[in-house]
């Protein structure tokens, strides 16, 4: 297999070396009769949450995430994707440490 790269690019996160993981869908525990329910986020928002974590983040999300090199599928929560280093979209981001505060 022949790793396509952009010039300029670097080879390892061309090839995702070093990532953790992949997460497939972003979620959010809306308000849903008596308790909560997980609504999907749309793409571009999911891409702005990894971009602005910090700011952006509370308890409320889940994550549908897959350890690399495994193939089954989990919900996550924030705090288990902490100071990781993850996939989402084609476009890799690292998930800073630190606290989440509460919805």
């Amino acid at each position: 297999m022949r790793a396509k790269f952009i010039r300029g690019q670097d080879p390892k996160e061309a090839m995702g070396l070093g990532v953790d993981g992949e997460v497939e869908k972003v979620g959010y525990y809306e308000k849903f009769g008596d308790g909560k329910a997980p609504i999907q986020e749309p793409a571009y928002r999911a891409h702005e949450l990894f971009r602005n974590w910090e700011d952006a983040i509370d308890d409320n999300y889940v994550f549908k995430y897959r350890e690399m090199g495994d193939d089954e599928w989990y919900s996550a929560d924030p705090f288990q994707l902490a100071g990781k280093t993850i996939i989402y979209d084609g476009q890799i981001y690292t998930i800073p440490e630190g606290a989440i505060p509460p919805a």
